[in-house]
C-alpha cells in the first residue's frame, strides 16, 4: 500500500507521477473518460496500476484489487477474470464506471406509486434558483435525495474468501463494504455498510463496473420490463416487488465470447412475505442517468421503513455482482438456482389435479355458478355490463369427446358452436344498448375472424367434417394471416393451420418459409422497442414460441424446437422465483383478514353488480397455520406491468398458467428439466376447482373445491376463463403422462389459441397410444374410478375391450393408493372386476376385492394399469370415415327488406343433428321474428321476440333435410319474409 503522505506529494507532481508509473510498470495509462454521477455529474478519473494488492479466486472467478486514482485520491479497483471454455479470460471492465453511492433524504420523504413506477419528490440543492418552484417528481431513487459517492481508501483481506473495503470518510457518515467469493459460486457477494452522522433516510447504491451503449450490447435482462434489447426510453427504478427475479444484466461480446455484467439482489434482502410494491426493500436499474446500459441496485428505498436510521445506527444492504462467461440465460439460471434456491418444490395439496379438473367440469355445467348466459350463448363478461365472452371454442367440443356426455353437448357444446357461427367476435352483448364502457357489444354478422384458420379448421375436424358451416368459416379465415393484432399469432400459424386442415404441401412449405423469416427477425435478432407497461407479457414481451413448438411437433425440424426453447426461456423470466418458501408453517389471513384483489370492488354479472361471497362474512377467511410452500407465490406469473401493481395491494400475479402443458413437452423434447420444474411450480397444489385469475396474498381459499360456489372471491372469478383453465389443466395432465412415459403414452391434440395468451392443446376427438396399444381413447368421465391418494394424478382411457388408468405420483416419496373401479359405468353388463394388470416389462397382476385394489408408485413415478376382456361402447369414441358434408349444410337468405338470414346444419356423428337459424338484425330492430319449418311429416312455428334473433331446432335421427322460411314484423310495423330454403346432412 502506498503511504498517503507520499501519495499526496506525488499528486502535486501529477505529470511526472504519471510518467513515472508508466515507465515502472510498462503500463499504458490513459486519462479516463468523464463519468457523470447520479446527481452531481462529478468527474471521476481512475488510473490503474499493475500492482496486485488483494486476490480472491474460486472455480469460476478471479478478482485482483489493484491500486488506482479516483477523484484525485489513491484508491482501488477490481480486475476480473472469469473461467471460459477456452480458459481464463480477463474482462474488459471500466474502472471509471464502477460507483458506490449514498442517497440522503429527510425523515419525512415518502415513496408513492403512480400507476406502475415509484415516485419521489425530486431533491433540489439548496443553492439552486428553482428551490421555491413547484415540486417535481422523479421515478429514479438517486434523484430522491442528496447524492454522495464513497471512494475506496483501503482494502483488507479478511480470509480466503472475503475482502473488506474501507472508504474515505464523508460528512454524511462512514461507509464500508465487504466482497465475498465463495467456492463453486458464479457470482460475487457484496454487503454495503453505512453509519450515518445524522438521523434521516438513506439508500445505498452500486453501479456495475461496465457501461455500454445499446449498440455494444447483445442482450439485456431486467424482469419484468426489460429483455432482449428492449432498452427503456427513460431511466426508472424497478421496485423489488415488481421483479419476478431481481436481476439486471447485459450480455456483451468480448473477443467473440459472450460475457455477462450485472447485478442481482441477495436472497437475504427478501423475507418470506407476499410481494407488495409499496413495501419494496430495494430497486434495480439497467439504464444510468446518461442513457447508457449499466446495471445498478439501490436499497433500502427512500420512503420505506428500512431506510430510516438514527445517528450512529448502521444500515446494511446486500446484493450480488454477476460476471461470467455465457449468455443471459445461463446467468439468469445461476441467480435463480444459486441465489434464490429455485427448485421443484411443489406437490399436490388436498386435491389431486385430476379431481380439480373433474370439479371444474361440474362447475362448467352449473348454470348459475359457471356464469353461463344462455341468451348470449357465452359466459358473463365481468368487466362489461350485459356482456358475454367466449374465449375457447375448441374446449366445448373437446369436453364432449372426453366425457361422452350428451347433456354437456346440448347445454354447452352446441350453443358454443352456434355462437361461433353467428357472433362477430369473442365479445357479445344481447343488450348492446346498455353495456357501459366495457368490451364491444358485437353483432350477429358472424362468424368471427378473430381466431383464424387453425381454430376453425380444427372445429371442422372435431365435427368429423359433417358441418359445412365450419368448413366455410375455415376457408374464409384462410385469407387472414394475423387474425388478431393484439395477439402474437404469426402468418406461419395460419399456413400451418391450412396444412393440418387439408394436407396441402404448399401450405406446409409456406409455414416453414414464414417461420424461418420469423426466427430471423424475432428470435435471432433481438427486438429493441421499449414496450412500456401496457402490453400483456405473454403476448408482446415474448415471441410466438408456442407456434414454433407446434411447427416442430409437426415437422420434427430441430431449428423450430431451438427457437421455441429460446422463446420459452423468456417466459421463465416473467415467473416469480422468489421468495422461496421455508420448511415451516406460515400464518395466513391474520386476524381473519384476507388481503385480496380490489376488495372494494364488485364487477358485473349481466346487468347487476356481483361478486361471489360478498358482502364478506367475519368467518369466511379464518386465521390459520398452513405449510409455507402451499401458499407460496414462487412459480406464478403476471399479466402485464400495468395490471400488476395497485399501490399497497399485493402484486397481482395470475393463476392462469396456460403455458404449462407446453413446458412439459419442451422438457421431453429438449431434456431440460427446468421446463418441468417451472410447470410444476405453477400448477400443483394451487387449486381444487377453478380458482379465478389474480393471486395477491398468501391464501389457501382456492384450494377448496367449493371456492367458486361460496367465495369469498379474492382474485376475481372471470367466468369466461373457466373453460380455458379447465382445458389447460387437462393439457397439463396429458402432457405429463407423455413426459413421464417418454412418449410411450401419446394422445394427439389440437391447438386452441388466438385469444390473449390462452394457448394450449385440447384432446378427445382422436385416439392415441398407451405403451404400444393403439386406438386408445381418453375418457375423462367422473365416476369411472376412484383413486384415494391425492398425491396421485391420473387419466383414464379405453379401447373396445380394455380399460386403462394412468397413475402419476406427484410426491418425492413412494406412495400407495387404493383404486376402486365402477364396472357398470365402464363396461356393458359388468358388475365385478376381478383383477388388473400393471403394464410394462415386468407387469404384475393384482387381485381386486369388491372392485378395489392397491398399488405402489415410486417417487415422481408413473404406473399404467389395465383391465382386459371388457365390452366398452362410447359412441363418440370410434374412428370416423372421411365425410364430405352435404351441399345443403348451409343456407343464406335475404328478406324483402334486405335483412340477412343464415342457417347451418350442425352434426358430429351420424344420426340426429341441429338446424341453427339466425338473423343479422340489430337489437330492437324487430318486433317479432318467426321460423316456419317442415321436417319429414312434422311441421312447426317458432317465434322470437328479443335480440339476438335466432332459433336452434333438434332434428331427429333419419331425417336428412329441414325446410324453413322466416317472416316477421320490424320495429316500424312492416312485415318481412324470406323464400323457403332447405338445409341438410349426409346421414
Amino acid at each position: 500500500m502506498i503511504d498517503p503522505q507520499i501519495m499526496k506529494q506525488l499528486i502535486q507532481l501529477r505529470p511526472l507521477f504519471l510518467l513515472f508509473i508508466s515507465l515502472i510498470f510498462s503500463f499504458d495509462i490513459a486519462i479516463a473518460k468523464k463519468v457523470t454521477t447520479s446527481l452531481e455529474a462529478a468527474s471521476s478519473k481512475a488510473h490503474l496500476s499493475r500492482k496486485k494488492v488483494i486476490h480472491l479466486k474460486n472455480e469460476f472467478i478471479e478478482i485482483d484489487f489493484v491500486q488506482c486514482l479516483k477523484e484525485q485520491k489513491a484508491s482501488y479497483t477490481p480486475v476480473i477474470k472469469v473461467k471460459t471454455s477456452l480458459g481464463w479470460k480477463k474482462l474488459e471492465t471500466d474502472p471509471t464506471a464502477e460507483s458506490y453511492q449514498i442517497v440522503s433524504a429527510g425523515e419525512t420523504s415518502t415513496m408513492e406509486i403512480s400507476g406502475f413506477y415509484p415516485k419521489w419528490v425530486k431533491w433540489v440543492s439548496p443553492n439552486e434558483t428553482n428551490i421555491t418552484k413547484k415540486k417535481t417528481f422523479t421515478n429514479t431513487i438517486w434523484e430522491a435525495g442528496k447524492n454522495y459517492e464513497p471512494i475506496i481508501s483501503a482494502v483488507k483481506q479478511d480470509g480466503k474468501n472475503r475482502v473488506s473495503l474501507e472508504f474515505y470518510r464523508l460528512d454524511v457518515g462512514v461507509f464500508k463494504a465487504v466482497w465475498e467469493l465463495f467456492p463453486n459460486e458464479k457470482n460475487i457477494r457484496v454487503q454495503l455498510q453505512f453509519t450515518p452522522q445524522n438521523s434521516g433516510q438513506y439508500s445505498l447504491g452500486y453501479f456495475a463496473f461496465n457501461r455500454k451503449s445499446l449498440d455494444e450490447v447483445e442482450e439485456l435482462l431486467m424482469p419484468m420490463t426489460v429483455q432482449r434489447k428492449r432498452f427503456p426510453t427513460k431511466t426508472y427504478t424497478l421496485l423489488q416487488a415488481e421483479c419476478p427475479t431481481p436481476i439486471s444484466l447485459m450480455q456483451v461480446s468480448e473477443n467473440k465470447q459472450s460475457i455477462i455484467y450485472g447485478i442481482a439482489a441477495d436472497s437475504s434482502e427478501i423475507p418470506y412475505e407476499f410481494p407488495i410494491p409499496i413495501k419494496s426493500r430495494f430497486g434495480i436499474h439497467i439504464r444510468n442517468s446518461q442513457g447508457q446500459v449499466q446495471p445498478s441496485i439501490y436499497g433500502p428505498l427512500i420512503g420505506t421503513t428500512g431506510s430510516q436510521k438514527k445517528s450512529g445506527e448502521t444500515l446494511t444492504f446486500s446484493f450480488r455482482i454477476l460476471t461470467e462467461s455465457g449468455d443471459w440465460y445461463s446467468s439468469y439460471r445461476n441467480v435463480c438456482d444459486e441465489v434464490f434456491g429455485w427448485r421443484d418444490y411443489r406437490t399436490n395439496g388436498e386435491i389431486s389435479l385430476t379431481n380439480a379438473a373433474y370439479n371444474m367440469i361440474d362447475l362448467y355445467m352449473n348454470d348459475e355458478y359457471s356464469g353461463w348466459w344462455q341468451r348470449a350463448k357465452g359466459f358473463y363478461q365481468i368487466e362489461s355490463k350485459n356482456g358475454a365472452t367466449q374465449a375457447s371454442p375448441l374446449t366445448a367440443v373437446s369436453l364432449y369427446y372426453l366425457t361422452g356426455d350428451t347433456n354437456l353437448y346440448k347445454r354447452r357444446t352446441l350453443p358454443t358452436l352456434e355462437y361461433f357461427l353467428s357472433r362477430s367476435g369473442p365479445h357479445f352483448s344481447p343488450i348492446p344498448e346498455d353495456t357501459g364502457s366495457g368490451y364491444p357489444a358485437g353483432t350477429m354478422n358472424g362468424p368471427p375472424r378473430y381466431f383464424g384458420k387453425s381454430v376453425y379448421g380444427d372445429l371442422e375436424k372435431m365435427l368429423n367434417g359433417r358441418t359445412l358451416a365450419f368448413k366455410s368459416a375455415a376457408l374464409k379465415a384462410s385469407n387472414v394471416t394475423t387474425p388478431y393484432e393484439g395477439g402474437h399469432i404469426q402468418p406461419f400459424d395460419d399456413w400451418l393451420g391450412r396444412y393440418l386442415y387439408n394436407g396441402d404441401k404448399h401450405a406446409l412449405d409456406s409455414a416453414i418459409k414464414y417461420a424461418d423469416k420469423y426466427i430471423d427477425s424475432a428470435i435471432n435478432k433481438a427486438p429493441q422497442k421499449d414496450l412500456g407497461i401496457n402490453p400483456f407479457f405473454l403476448v408482446s414481451f415474448v415471441p410466438n414460441w408456442e407456434g414454433l413448438l407446434r411447427l416442430y411437433e409437426v415437422t420434427k425440424e430441430k431449428r423450430f424446437l431451438d427457437a421455441a426453447k429460446k422463446g420459452a426461456q423468456l417466459v421463465m423470466t416473467g415467473i416469480w422465483t422468489q421468495p422461496m418458501p421455508p420448511q415451516r408453517n406460515t400464518t395466513i389471513h391474520p386476524n381473519g383478514i384476507v388481503h385480496g384483489d380490489k376488495m372494494d370492488r364488485e364487477l358485473y354479472k349481466g346487468s347487476i353488480k356481483y361478486r361471489i361471497g360478498w358482502p364478506k362474512r367475519e368467518d369466511d377467511s379464518p386465521e390459520k397455520e398452513v405449510p409455507a410452500w402451499l401458499v407460496s407465490n414462487a412459480g406464478l406469473g403476471f399479466e402485464a406491468p400495468t395490471t400488476y401493481t395497485y399501490k399497497s395491494n399485493g402484486g397481482r400475479m395470475i393463476s392462469m398458467s396456460s403455458w404449462s402443458g407446453a413446458f412439459l413437452r419442451l422438457a421431453l423434447y429438449t431434456g431440460d428439466k427446468q421446463f418441468e420444474t417451472y410447470a410444476r411450480n405453477a400448477v400443483l397444489g394451487r387449486f381444487g376447482n377453478y380458482p379465478g385469475y389474480y393471486y395477491t396474498t398468501f391464501t389457501d381459499l382456492m384450494q377448496d373445491p367449493n371456492y367458486p360456489y361460496k367465495g369469498p372471491d379474492v382474485g376475481f372469478i372471470y367466468y369466461h376463463h373457466l373453460p380455458v383453465h379447465l382445458s389447460w389443466t387437462i393439457d397439463y395432465l396429458v402432457s405429463e403422462a407423455k413426459l413421464r412415459s417418454k412418449s410411450k403414452i401419446n394422445f394427439p391434440g389440437l391447438r386452441q389459441f388466438g385469444y390473449a395468451f390462452f394457448d394450449y392443446l385440447v384432446y378427445g376427438n382422436q385416439p392415441g397410444d398407451i405403451m404400444g396399444i393403439k386406438d386408445t381413447w381418453l375418457w375423462l368421465r367422473k365416476g369411472l374410478v376412484n383413486v384415494d391418494n391425492n398425491q396421485i394424478n391420473y387419466l383414464t382411457a379405453h379401447t373396445d375391450n380394455k380399460f386403462f388408468v394412468i397413475l402419476m405420483n406427484e410426491s418425492s416419496e413412494t406412495q400407495k393408493t387404493n383404486i376402486t373401479f365402477f364396472p357398470s359405468v365402464i363396461s356393458k353388463s359388468a358388475q365385478i372386476f376381478k383383477s388388473f394388470k400393471v403394464m410394462g416389462e415386468n407387469g404384475e397382476n393384482f387381485a381386486l376385492k369388491n372392485n378395489s385394489g392397491q398399488i405402489e408408485i415410486k417417487p415422481r413415478g408413473l404406473q399404467v394399469i389395465e383391465v382386459d376382456g371388457l365390452d366398452i361402447d362410447v359412441p363418440l369414441h370410434k374412428k370416423q370415415l372421411g365425410t364430405i358434408p352435404s351441399k345443403l349444410g348451409t343456407a343464406e337468405l335475404t328478406t324483402n327488406n334486405g335483412m340477412k338470414v343464415n342457417a347451418a346444419a350442425i352434426q358430429i356423428l351420424p344420426g340426429s343433428w341441429s338446424a341453427y337459424i339466425w338473423s343479422n338484425a340489430n337489437s330492437k330492430s324487430l318486433n317479432e321474428i318467426s321460423v316456419s319449418w317442415t321436417c319429414g311429416d312434422k311441421t312447426g312455428v317458432l317465434k322470437d321476440l328479443e335480440y339476438p334473433y335466432e332459433f336452434s331446432i333438434e332434428v331427429p335421427d333419419k331425417e336428412k333435410q329441414f325446410r324453413f322460411s322466416v317472416s316477421g314484423i320490424d320495429v316500424n310495423g312492416s312485415a318481412f319474409q324470406t323464400k323457403e330454403a332447405v338445409i341438410g346432412v349426409v346421414d
